[in-house]
C-alpha cells in the first residue's frame, strides 16, 4: 500500500517526465524536465522513490559542482545542480561573513521557491575559513602535526566548523590525508606528517569535529598523493605525480588514514590528480569501485578534484564518461559544468555509462544531503559572531 502511495504521490508531483532528447546536446534547460513541487512530499519519500521519478537529465546535474562564478543562483535551479564551491579566492563581491551567507541563502532561496532540491555547497576550508575576510587563522596540517595533540586537533575543527557554518556552507574540503614521503611535494604543508601514525591520531577527531557541527568533512586526496616520486623537469605541476608503491606500502603507509577517516563516519572522499604505479586515479577503477567503495564499504560521495579529469585521455565526453565509470560521484566541473552534464546523458544514452552506476552516485548524493537536513531546511542562519571570536584567536595561538 505504502508503494503504491508513494507512486501516486510521485506522479502527482510531476516527477515522471519523458527524457530530455536533443536538449543534452545542446546544453538547453529540458522543458518542463524533472520539477519537483514539494520539498516537504521529497521529505517523505524514501531516497530510491526520489531517483526513480528523476529524469536522466536530472540525475546528471545532481552529479555535477560548478563554481559560484561560472553560475547565478537562477541558473543553479533552473538546471538542477547538484552543487556549487567557492574556490580559492572566490567570494562574494563584498568579503564578509554576512555576504558570504546572504550569498548561499540566494542560491538555496531560488531551490525552495522552485521546490527543487537544494545543493551542496563546498570550499577549501583547510585551516580556518581562510577565503573569508575577518575568519580566524589557523596553523596549517603540518604544523598542527607537529603538535601530535589530537584534543587540539579536535577543539581546532569544531572552531573552523563554526566559522564555516555561520557563513550557510555545509562542506568542506579537508582534512588532507596525506602521508607526504618527500618535502619537495608541493603540498607538503597540508599534511599531517611522514607516518601513518600522525593520520591515525589526527583523522578520526578532525572529521567528527566537523561532522557532528554539520558540515561535511572530505578526506583527501585519493590515495598516495603524498607519495608521489620527485622528478626534475617534470611535465606536471610540483603537487602531482606518480606514486610507484607495491600493495604492501600502499595499504601500511597512505591507507591508515582513510580508514580512519571512514570508521568516523567521513561522508566524502576526493580523489588525486596524481597517478598510482602509472594510472591516473580519476580513472582508476580499481582503485575507487572495487577497493574503496566495496572493499573498504565507503558510503558517501566520491568527489574529483578541480578539473581533474581533464588530464585522463580523450575527448571531454569520453574523459567523464571513463572518470564516472571508474566510480566517481560528482565532477568537481567549475566553468564546463553544462557540458559535464550533457557528457554524462549523452555517456547513458550511447550504452558507454550504465544508469545503475548514475542511481548510484545520486543515491549517495541524496543520502548526504539528507543526513545534514539540507533536503527539508536548506536556508542557514549563521551569526557571523562565531568568526574571529576570543576564544577561537586564543586557540589560534597555542
Amino acid at each position: 500500500m505504502r508503494k503504491l502511495m508513494a507512486l501516486i504521490l510521485i506522479i502527482s508531483l510531476g516527477l515522471i517526465f519523458p527524457s530530455c532528447g536533443d536538449n543534452a546536446e545542446t546544453g538547453s534547460i529540458p522543458s518542463g524536465g524533472g520539477q519537483i513541487t514539494s520539498l516537504k512530499s521529497i521529505v517523505g519519500l524514501s531516497d530510491e522513490e526520489i531517483i526513480s521519478g528523476l529524469t536522466l537529465f536530472k540525475k546528471a546535474a545532481q552529479m555535477v559542482q560548478a563554481e559560484r562564478y561560472a553560475i547565478t543562483p537562477q541558473q543553479a535551479v533552473d538546471y538542477g545542480i547538484g552543487s556549487v564551491l567557492s574556490g580559492g579566492g572566490s567570494s562574494p563581491d563584498e568579503n564578509t561573513p554576512e555576504a558570504w551567507l546572504a550569498m548561499y541563502n540566494e542560491y538555496q532561496s531560488k531551490f525552495v521557491e522552485k521546490e527543487q532540491i537544494p545543493i551542496l555547497y563546498g570550499v577549501d576550508a583547510v585551516h580556518g575559513h581562510n577565503n573569508v575576510y575577518g575568519a580566524t587563522i589557523f596553523p596549517h596540517n603540518i604544523g598542527l602535526g607537529a603538535a601530535r595533540n589530537p584534543e587540539l586537533i579536535s577543539q581546532i575543527g569544531q572552531a573552523v566548523s563554526r566559522e564555516v557554518s555561520a557563513t550557510g556552507l555545509n562542506w568542506n574540503f579537508a582534512p588532507a590525508v596525506s602521508v607526504v614521503q618527500d618535502i619537495r611535494w608541493g603540498r607538503t604543508y597540508e599534511s599531517f606528517g611522514e607516518s601513518a601514525e600522525l593520520q591515525r591520531l589526527f583523522v578520526s577527531p578532525y572529521v567528527k569535529a566537523f561532522q557532528e557541527n554539520g558540515i561535511i568533512a572530505t578526506a583527501k586526496h585519493f590515495i598516495a598523493d603524498g607519495g608521489t616520486e620527485w622528478v626534475e623537469n617534470r611535465p606536471y605541476k610540483i603537487d602531482q605525480g606518480n606514486a610507484v608503491l607495491s600493495d604492501e606500502e600502499l595499504r601500511e603507509i597512505h591507507l591508515p588514514g582513510y580508514i580512519e577517516a571512514i570508521n568516523a563516519g567521513v561522508d566524502s572522499i576526493m580523489i588525486s590528480f596524481s597517478s598510482l604505479n602509472g594510472e591516473k586515479m580519476h580513472g582508476n577503477k580499481a582503485m575507487i569501485s572495487d577497493f574503496l567503495k566495496n572493499e573498504l564499504g565507503f558510503q558517501g560521495i566520491v568527489i574529483s578534484d578541480w578539473e581533474a579529469l581533464h588530464q585522463l585521455p580523450g575527448k571531454f565526453e569520453d574523459q567523464v564518461v571513463a572518470c564516472v565509470n571508474a566510480g566517481v560521484d560528482m565532477l568537481m566541473e567549475p566553468n564546463m559544468w553544462k557540458e559535464a552534464i550533457n557528457a554524462i546523458i549523452n555517456g547513458v544514452s550511447k550504452g558507454r555509462i550504465s544508469m545503475d552506476r548514475v542511481d548510484d552516485a545520486v543515491r549517495r548524493i541524496l543520502r548526504v544531503k539528507r543526513k545534514y537536513n539540507i533536503l527539508n531546511n536548506p536556508i542557514a542562519d549563521g551569526n557571523a559572531k562565531d568568526l574571529y571570536s576570543d576564544a577561537h584567536r586564543e586557540l589560534a595561538r597555542r
